[in-house]
């Protein structure tokens, strides 16, 4: 089988078939065997493009000198999933960023219009009048691909998935776009593990 697509057109495209049939097997469902040869082809070629890809592009896994880099030069960053409510991570991240001298734009369409950690809330990255460097997500995993569709668009240098976001396509899109990509990682907890907390 050829497919002329770009592995990211590919995996973008073939993602919910790999999802899907995933997910029936993990519910014990029990395929035919035309649809279980195909599943597992289809999850074959989607690794290998995705292996292909990492490998072309200089790889997408993030070393420790990758990280201290983008936390070196990132001065603006936009906090998506912001909330008000102390106790959440979004609040504690937030909070410790602007410590560390980061300017911190919360995005929350609940909160537009109104101020958190005495910075004004937006409703969408659109809406922030000016650049952005880094875009921290706070939302849940499926909601990760919208987001990064939406960093793309405003020119973000960034895309940070925080701890739990993993959305494998949303990291190819942004990738495939030029953005660096971290992901299922915290920056309150790798600006001190890595030296660089003022």
């Amino acid at each position: 089988m050829r497919y002329h697509l770009s592995p990211c057109d590919f995996i973008v495209s073939m993602w919910p078939v790999v999802t899907d049939t995933a997910k029936q097997e993990q519910k014990g469902n029990v395929l035919d065997d035309e649809c279980a040869v195909q599943s597992a082809v289809c999850r074959q070629t989607f690794t290998l493009h995705l292996i292909s890809m990492a490998e072309s592009q200089g790889g997408t896994t993030m070393q420790d000198s990758d990280i201290k880099s983008i936390l070196a030069q990132v001065k603006t960053i936009a906090l998506v999933g912001a909330s008000e409510k102390a106790t959440r991570p979004s609040y504690g991240v937030m909070a410790y960023l602007l410590a560390q001298g980061y300017q911190v734009i919360p995005v929350s369409p609940k909160l537009a219009g109104q101020s958190l950690l005495g910075q004004p809330v937006y409703a969408s990255l659109a809406d922030i009048p000016y650049p952005i460097d880094m875009v921290d997500v706070f939302r849940q995993p499926d909601a990760a691909w919208d987001v990064a569709q939406e960093a793309i668009a405003i020119g973000a240098r960034v895309l940070w998935l925080q701890i739990g976001v993993i959305n494998e396509q949303a990291a190819v899109l942004a990738h495939n776009a030029g953005l660096k990509v971290v992901m299922d990682r915290c920056p309150k907890i790798e600006i001190p593990r890595l030296g660089m907390e003022k």
